[in-house]
């Protein structure tokens, strides 16, 4: 649901069928809609791959760098 929560605003991924081309475009991390999931600075990789009734559908692959506010943190 989190990876959802972050996506949505950005995609075509909610709505009915049929499917066509999903795309997900100008993505950023909204730090508020991670729960404070402690995330250091870093680049990351998200691997996604869906099956429906057990046959293989697509792969989705999410590359991002993330830069931790560091003078954010020590403040509070």
């Amino acid at each position: 649901m989190l990876a959802f929560k972050q996506v949505k605003d950005f995609s075509n991924l909610n709505h009915t069928c049929p499917y066509g081309t999903q795309l997900v475009k100008d993505l950023y991390l909204r730090p508020e809609l991670l729960n404070n999931l402690p995330m250091p600075t870093g680049e990351y990789f998200i691997r996604l791959t869906w099956y429906f009734y057990g046959k293989h559908i697509a792969n989705t692959n999410f590359y991002f760098e993330y830069i931790e506010d560091l003078q954010k943190t020590v403040n509070q």
